[in-house]
């Protein structure tokens, strides 16, 4: 197999089959879809697996997982399968996003006139085309890069982005499959970070372009939650993958936003709730708590 197309459903199930239905008449025999359901709703699962047996065709995989343990855990499952079933090339889709017709070809032509690596395959969002996740250690959130030269200018400094990333199972076969303690947000950096530390070359490509609606199942978890998330998840990959200068400071940073979301807390009240969610996310990090974590 030539390729594996992967992507995740968690109480998603229309927009997931919309993505689906844009891709199915693309695959060829040499192209597989797998679609995992994050341990959704009853209602929203069957009506994604009812789908996929509708569809009648051998190129399209379901799987079910028992929990939600986030969107490494997800991938996984399908990571795992996709290499025992021979796949060359993996690609990861965000199950909020839609593809041309022609998707699919363009890709496979992509990724033929590369080595093997991980490549960031454009994400539309809004009016501007993500190109590659530029890496700032000492930030609660990491940026995209909309411009194609600037993210192979900085090639040494980005992240393919998880909504849309393909790599060669070689990848997978030197590093392993992607950290499930993160849950979700930076886990595609961290995958990134360990791929390029084993020598493989993180590629922004000019196309195809997938249309990304955005992140419609995380929104659900609320705000607090996901600045919570983000707080613990950049201290983590910190700590993972930092340099010795930054796994040095880290422990100053630590101090730093304990004291800064303090002050805020302190004195503005409109930051109150953000800023008691980002104290959580440190705390979570110092306590080991990682995976999916409980409001």
């Amino acid at each position: 197999m030539r390729l594996a197309l992967i992507t995740v459903n968690y109480n998603n199930a229309e927009r997931t089959i919309a993505l689906l239905e844009s891709l199915k008449n693309q695959l060829e025999h040499d192209v597989r879809v797998y679609v995992v359901d994050n341990a959704s709703e009853s209602e929203d699962k069957n009506t994604l697996e009812s789908w996929v047996k509708s569809a009648q065709t051998p190129d399209i995989s379901f799987i079910a997982s028992a929990e939600n343990n986030g969107f490494s855990a997800g991938n996984n499952l399908a990571i795992k399968q996709a290499v025992a079933d021979g796949a060359e090339w993996i690609a990861l889709i965000n199950n909020d996003t839609l593809v041309k017709q022609d998707f699919v070809t363009r890709l496979l032509e992509e990724l033929s006139k590369t080595q093997p690596c991980l490549a960031n395959i454009p994400l539309k969002e809004g009016d501007h085309v993500a190109y590659a996740g530029l890496i700032k250690w000492f930030s609660i959130t990491l940026p995209h890069i909309y411009s194609l030269a600037e993210a192979r200018k900085r090639s040494g400094n980005i992240y393919a982005i998880g909504g849309g990333v393909a790599f060669h199972r070689s990848v997978v076969e030197k590093i392993g499959l992607w950290d499930e303690r993160y849950f979700l947000y930076f886990e595609d950096a961290d995958f990134s970070m360990r791929a390029r530390k084993a020598g493989f070359q993180i590629i922004p490509l000019e196309g195809p372009i997938i249309e990304h609606a955005g992140s419609a199942s995380t929104k659900k978890l609320g705000n607090p939650m996901l600045l919570r998330y983000h707080a613990r998840n950049n201290l983590l990959f910190a700590h993972v993958n930092g340099f010795n200068a930054v796994k040095t400071f880290l422990p100053f940073w630590v101090v730093i936003l304990i004291i800064g979301q303090l002050i805020k807390i302190a004195f503005f009240r409109s930051k109150k709730e953000a800023s008691q969610a980002i104290l959580s996310g440190i705390f979570d990090y110092r306590a080991h708590r990682f995976g999916k974590l409980q409001p």
